[in-house]
């Protein structure tokens, strides 16, 4: 399974997404079934993660020093079989590029308990305002990734 999470610039909140889920995944040796991507619908091809994109991750063992950005494509969607974006301004472009997805495009907030809401973007802000915004992030992927578990995987 193919989980592609999509925000704006593809340097904080969907590439914390990606490499938090990656290591989740592989931790629970189940990186072979389940494995994450991120792109950006404005984004500059080969940006880096913020430095506190890599400071708020750093808790969580998850390294994302690597990371190189990447710009949304319609190719990236089709081939995706969950697409998480970070708000709903985000899910509509992607339902512009690719309206046929609607079935598997989820906001990220929906995996959260209690109301779903946009996630804030972090960009510009401090250390501080990127950790809070991966403790927001945190628990809607943990539960997205329990619930990816249970869930059968899509046939070609």
């Amino acid at each position: 399974m193919k989980v592609l999470f999509v925000c704006t610039g593809n340097t904080c909140r969907s590439a914390m997404c990606e490499a938090y889920f990656n290591c989740l995944s592989r931790k629970n040796g189940t990186g072979e079934r389940i494995a994450a991507e991120s792109a950006g619908t404005d984004a500059w091809e080969g940006d880096e993660s913020s430095p506190f994109t890599r400071t708020a991750l750093a808790p969580y063992h998850t390294d994302i020093a690597d990371h190189a950005a990447r710009r949304l494509t319609r190719e990236m969607l089709e081939e995706a079989d969950l697409i998480v974006a970070m708000t709903a301004a985000h899910r509509e472009k992607v339902l512009r590029m690719l309206p046929e997805a609607s079935d598997r495009v989820r906001l990220l907030g929906e995996f959260r308990e209690g109301a779903a809401r946009d996630v804030a973007d972090p960009y510009g802000g401090t250390a501080e305002i990127y950790s809070l915004c991966f403790a927001d992030m945190k628990g809607p992927l943990d539960n997205m990734y329990r619930k990816l578990l249970k869930e059968p995987q899509r046939q070609e």
